[in-house]
């Protein structure tokens, strides 16, 4: 587990036969869960399958992510050079089902897989795009080793492609 990243479930959710209702944003529950930015910014990326995006991020930008509909691998890498985790991948599976929240800290390289037909990756962060010189981190680095589920996936030149 990289440090300081935080995996906590939606703030609300309700079903019925009507369907679902879920809660992705509730700053009283994220200061509760010790998530203590001030998120101004949200976007929706929509992606098709064995499309991967990443891996990028920013010192100055903090994340908050979830799937919000299909099934995504994602894989986090420190950049941070004074962790304790520098350098140190996670990775891991989410969709829409786990109704799951991941925070992610400043300095944190955050990329995605779509393994599904089409995926949707919501996110909020604590700075506007742009604000901060980015880093791109090759998704297929052999230093990371990360165990992507596509041998040959589609990407951009941004990230190694």
């Amino acid at each position: 587990m990289i440090a300081d990243i935080k995996k906590i479930a939606y703030p609300t959710q309700f079903k019925d036969n009507r369907g679902e209702y879920l809660e992705l944003f509730n700053k009283k529950f994220l200061i509760d869960n010790n998530i203590n930015e001030d998120f101004i910014q949200s976007c929706v990326s929509l992606s098709e399958k064995h499309v991967l995006r990443g891996i990028h991020g920013d010192f100055g930008t903090a994340k908050l992510i979830t799937c919000i509909s299909g099934q995504i691998q994602y894989a986090f890498v420190d950049n941070r050079p004074e962790s304790k985790t520098f350098g140190q991948i996670e990775h891991g599976i989410l969709n829409s089902e786990d109704h799951i929240l991941i925070y992610l800290p400043k300095g944190i390289g955050n990329s995605y897989l779509t393994l599904s037909e089409r995926s949707t990756y919501f996110y909020s962060q604590n700075t506007y795009y742009g604000d901060f010189e980015q880093f791109t981190l090759f998704w297929n680095d052999p230093k990371f080793a990360i165990p992507w589920r596509v041998a040959n996936p589609i990407v951009s030149k941004r990230d190694g492609g």
